[in-house]
């Protein structure tokens, strides 16, 4: 732009920048050198938002260069000699209507009496030893007054890579996201529909400080004082009122989009004392929010309040101005990149993307928690089963402090034999592999509602723990009350410890065995390594002289092993310790499961991850460019009827892209919608149903096998025979309930841009056309005894 006018910057010293200039002289093109000196550089800060400096121009005038928002620098421009004022504002108003960053340039022409005068004020409050940022503040204001515009200056700034995308798989995982910006409110906006924070049906609620009421009362005149407590009613009436238009939008459609966007002045008073509440709950029940105008300080004070309710807050940011919101948060992420590498110094972790935050998040995140909290709650249950012990073996002992184990067992117990398990579970479990939870962002809600360490949680360890102490210990205490060794001798108090201490470490170890999600090498070699570790760690132990293992001395081969009651002690005991939470998982997990055992169900059928990757960032519920999810649960394939419910329940949510799809023998297919991600609610209701009729006709199906068997046929023929071809009623009246339990032909048509190709793997392909849009259609082929992997496959190839 310079070059364009003629100027070329030359150098810079700390007190001078030249320039060389292009001018003709008698028609000669000549360059000259024009050097200004700097007098005084006025630092940008979170307060001011903007930036001056003084300088000497090359004729002698002393000249004050002033860059800043909009808002700042139109409060200080001159009444008048301002020809720009509106034409500038104007082009400002269209340049953050395209989602360009403006910026406002202004200069004014300083007194060199003036000059100097201010310049010992300015000195004075820089070296001042309280209050020195506003007391140079206050001397900036001095001598930023009566500007001239110059005019405005627009940049683009692109988004990264996958931001809509991220966003959108955030919203999915329940997380609000606050979005704090310098832009101005039409900026702001355009990059809220651009990263998928706002939406073309989101209900936008706009605070501001620009109402008419404001402005009465200015052009009254009032004092400084009476407008602030004005603009604190009315931002304060604003956020009430748009809290209450939400209460009665979310009578109507839970599942509206709400979105608030506030400025930078207005939020200045909304976090005063009077209305802080009320727009922390704003901000609550809103999806989006988003701050325009704000400076690093507000940010910060943004994150504090959501802080201080209590709510786990997470700051990311890219630039300076992003450090003090980032320090503010309980987890601040840094993205290096262009904007310099001060965010990132400053964060607990550091990303090159924003796109990666999604899977640091949705993976990483929800992993480290659930490894922490079965870590934890595990620690808990372990040391309740062995401290519980020692208390019940005390109070038999008369609480005579006598320990029923040796010392070298107690010291052991956390450090060898009960740490490798759960270390390896602690590194490597995962539930579900990382592309299914990029695919299901919402199994993140388990984190943000602390799902797997509540109270609750840690009640049901302790009992567990509790009843297994008690279990173990009487029954340990019981069997060997009068057990003789080989010697013909009672085998004491040291042989009972020994075999409750081996009850116990298998227990423990097993307990921990029915809570592991991903078995790998490291889990089978931790368990089994210390199963058998604690044996070859008796029996070397016993070997050892007798002044090193005193009553432990060859305890395990010449008192242990000799008994029966030993060998028939652990399996059944430990049997009974395990049984109870066994069958309660496997309850739970049949007919009450997690979010995690339905993905876990439909991973198992899938059975292609790779293809998961591909569709592990859904699209956001505005965009038209929808895929249909197959509907696989666990090799339970749904009914036509339950199908049918669930792509209607689907159609009444989701009204945006109409699908057609057909079941069974329908003329007319159906219009409804296929969003996404298969909601997991829905997931699991269809999959209980399905199970519930699969289960009653196997019933019906095994009793009818065994009344054939019993009574032959009842039309007189053998079966097989030429009169009856081994069916009788009763395996007909199955062969109906299991032809109800599978799934009629499903047919589903997808606008032709999402199937362009046939499939081989389909029977039947045709075009056909509906209101001019072309559709294609496909067949899948259920037949009644297809296994369900074939019928999944099919589907996963659409």
């Amino acid at each position: 732009m310079t070059q364009e006018l003629g100027f070329f910057f030359n150098k810079r010293t700390t007190t001078a920048v030249s320039f060389i200039q292009r001018m003709s002289v008698k028609g000669v093109l000549k360059e000259v050198e024009l050097s200004y000196e700097i007098l005084a550089i006025l630092e940008f800060n979170s307060t001011r938002k903007r930036m001056s400096l003084v300088c000497k121009a090359p004729d002698g005038k002393l000249i004050l260069f002033c860059k800043g928002a909009d808002s700042v620098i139109y409060e200080r421009l001159k009444a008048t000699d301002n020809p720009y004022k509106d034409v500038t504002l104007e082009h400002l108003a269209e340049f953050a209507s395209a989602g360009l960053r403006t910026l406002c340039l202004a200069y004014a022409e300083i007194d060199e009496k003036f000059f100097f005068e201010w310049q010992r004020k300015y000195l004075d409050a820089k070296t001042s030893m309280q209050d020195r940022e506003a007391k140079v503040d206050a001397a900036a204001e001095l001598i930023e007054k009566d500007l001239i515009l110059l005019g405005a200056t627009a940049i683009e700034d692109k988004l990264q890579e996958g931001v809509p995308d991220t966003i959108a798989q955030l919203a999915k995982a329940g997380i609000g996201l606050w979005m704090l910006t310098g832009d101005k409110v039409e900026t702001a906006i355009n990059i809220g529909f651009a990263c998928s924070l706002l939406w073309n049906e989101s209900s936008q609620y706009i605070i501001q400080t620009e109402v008419p009421e404001v402005e009465q009362i200015i052009a009254s005149g009032a004092s400084k004082a009476q407008i602030n407590e004005k603009l604190v009613q009315v931002i304060h009436a604003q956020l009430k009122e748009a809290l209450a238009e939400i209460g009665e939008t979310e009578k109507t459609d839970p599942h509206a989009h709400n979105a608030v966007i506030i400025d930078g002045r207005a939020l200045t008073f909304a976090l005063m004392e009077e209305c802080a509440q009320t727009f922390l709950a704003l901000g609550k029940r809103c999806q989006s929010v988003i701050c325009c105008r704000v400076s690093p300080r507000q940010k910060a004070d943004v994150t504090m309040l959501v802080k201080e309710d209590g709510m786990i807050t997470l700051g990311i940011g890219d630039g300076a101005n992003d450090v003090g919101m980032i320090q503010a948060a309980h987890v601040g992420v840094g993205i290096s990149g262009q904007e310099g590498m001060q965010a990132a110094l400053a964060s607990d972790y550091a990303i090159g993307q924003f796109r990666f935050l999604g899977r640091l998040l949705l993976v990483h995140g929800r992993y480290s928690y659930k490894r922490i909290a079965r870590m934890i709650t595990y620690f808990f249950y372990k040391n309740v089963v062995f401290g519980f012990s020692l208390l019940w073996f005390n109070g038999l002992a008369y609480f005579s402090g006598q320990l029923i184990y040796d010392d070298v067992f107690s010291s052991t117990y956390n450090v060898l034999f009960t740490s490798l398990p759960v270390l390896a579970i602690g590194i490597f479990d995962q539930d579900v592999s990382p592309a299914m939870a990029m695919a299901f962002p919402q199994l993140y809600k388990e984190c943000s509602q602390n799902t797997y360490f509540t109270n609750k949680v840690k009640a049901v360890w302790f009992l567990n723990g509790m009843y297994q102490s008690v279990l173990l210990t009487f029954c340990v205490l019981a069997a060997y009350h009068g057990v003789l060794n080989t010697n013909g001798k009672i085998g004491g108090m040291v042989a009972t410890g020994t075999a409750l201490y081996t009850c116990i470490v298998i227990t423990v170890n097993l307990q921990l065995a029915l809570v592991v999600n991903y078995w790998n090498i490291f889990t089978h070699l931790s368990i089994f390594i210390t199963l058998f570790g604690w044996f070859v760690f008796v029996l070397c132990y016993g070997a050892l002289p007798i002044e090193y293992s005193l009553e432990i001395k060859d305890i395990m081969p010449e008192v242990l092993f000799p008994q029966p009651a030993f060998w028939l002690l652990i399996p059944g005991v430990l049997l009974m310790a395990v049984l109870p939470d066994l069958a309660i998982r496997v309850v739970r997990r049949e007919w009450y499961p997690c979010d995690y055992q339905v993905i876990q169900e439909r991973e198992k059928g899938h059975g292609k991850e790779q293809d998961l990757e591909q569709k592990s960032i859904p699209a956001p519920r505005r965009q038209s460019s929808i895929k249909a999810k197959p509907l696989y649960l666990g090799g339970v394939t749904p009914s036509a009827p339950e199908m049918l419910g669930y792509f209607a329940q689907l159609e009444a949510e989701n009204a945006d892209t109409p699908t057609r799809f057909s079941l069974g023998d329908q003329q007319e297919p159906v219009v409804g919608t296929v969003v996404g991600n298969v909601d997991l609610e829905m997931m699991k209701r269809l999959r209980s149903k399905a199970k519930a009729v699969k289960n009653a006709a196997m019933f019906l199906k095994t009793t009818a096998n065994s009344m054939n068997m019993l009574v032959g046929s009842p039309l007189g023929g053998r079966p097989g025979s030429p009169s009856d071809p081994g069916k009788s009623p009763f395996s007909k009246a199955a062969e109906a309930a299991t032809s109800k339990a599978s799934p009629s032909p499903l047919r589903l048509a997808t606008p032709a841009n999402l199937t362009n190709r046939p499939n081989p793997a389909v029977q039947g392909h045709e075009r056909f056309s509906d209101n001019g849009k072309r559709f294609s259609a496909v067949d899948f082929p259920t037949p009644k005894h297809a296994k369900a992997s074939e019928i999944s496959e099919v589907m996963d190839r659409l």
